[in-house]
């Protein structure tokens, strides 16, 4: 179990960055306070407050980046446990590596596809990763059962984190951050005849910055964590059985704290809602007519 322990510890720079593929909000900046509506028209009320809550640093930067980021450094991984196994044996250098080689494939080609699905793919890759490792740690045949146990969960917990947000994409369309930009300038410089349809437009971009599994994924993490820590302290004799729950339950419980930090920060789309409820008005529907739909969704 060495070369696993050695593996791990030597992968914080590979997890901090993996931390970072997380969903980010629509905007970083606090609104101001919204005033009455006044002689203001309901849509130039909306205008206004959906400048308010589409500026700042939209979080689309990042996911222009990171991809390559993501890709090269799996690549690396990928040939360093092709080139040097480190005393692992032929099955554990294979699952590793192809786990690797895989991901650095899916991270290089989330360029093609639309740039909304980049997101969720991006956030499959972390969970992906860490259950190929505990996979590859799995097969070493100096493995305990307990050892196994405890494996067995990281893996299962790595591959269930990794379909929640594929799923949450599924019930819900990820929110076009690249849109943001160009919405702004086109509210900013629509007339009477062609700002409701972009109000519309970019109301319903913003709801979706508020993801309807946002909880669902820390709590797969936190039950992973609990799963070892009890399938470890079964086996009192096995010191790693405790190191490995240990070493994978500091990746995982910080993934679980970060994306329980975001989902509980009320998001762009939350305040922007708020903000309406302020003056006296709902979000809009999908055919433009006010009222809380299921695109909707807090």
């Amino acid at each position: 179990m060495r070369w696993g322990i050695s593996i791990l510890l030597h992968s914080g720079a590979l997890a901090g960055s993996l931390l970072l593929a997380l969903p980010a909000h629509a905007a970083d900046e606090a609104p101001s306070r919204p005033a009455p509506l006044g002689t203001e028209s309901e849509d130039d009320v909306r205008r206004r407050l959906l400048l308010e809550h589409t500026k700042g640093r939209l979080g689309a930067g990042f996911l222009n980046v990171f991809p390559a980021v993501y890709g090269t450094i799996f690549l690396a991984g990928s040939v360093a446990a092709a080139v040097d196994p480190g005393g692992a044996t032929p099955t554990q250098t294979t699952i590793f590596a192809t786990t690797n080689g895989v991901l650095s494939l899916a991270a290089f080609g989330s360029y093609l596809a639309p740039k909304p699905i980049r997101l969720p793919v991006l956030a499959t890759l972390a969970p992906l990763w860490f259950s190929g490792l505990a996979l590859s740690l799995y097969c070493d045949p100096s493995s305990s059962s307990s050892e196994r146990q405890v494996l067995g969960i990281a893996a299962g917990t790595g591959l269930a984190a990794a379909t929640i947000p594929l799923l949450d994409a599924l019930i819900e369309p990820f929110p076009d951050l690249w849109a943001f930009e160009s919405d702004r300038k086109a509210l900013e410089s629509a007339d009477k005849t062609t700002l409701h349809g972009h109000v519309v437009r970019t109301e319903q971009n913003l709801a979706r910055t508020t993801r309807p599994l946002r909880l669902v994924s820390p709590i797969l993490y936190l039950s992973g964590v609990t799963g070892m820590t009890i399938a470890a302290t079964r086996a009192p004799d096995s010191q790693d059985a405790g190191r490995m729950a240990a070493l994978f339950a500091i990746p995982y419980s910080s993934l679980a704290i970060t994306q329980l930090i975001l989902a509980v920060v009320p998001s762009a789309g939350q305040r922007y809602e708020r903000a309406l409820q302020n003056v006296r008005l709902v979000p809009l529907g999908p055919q433009g007519s006010a009222g809380l739909t299921a695109v909707w969704r807090f």
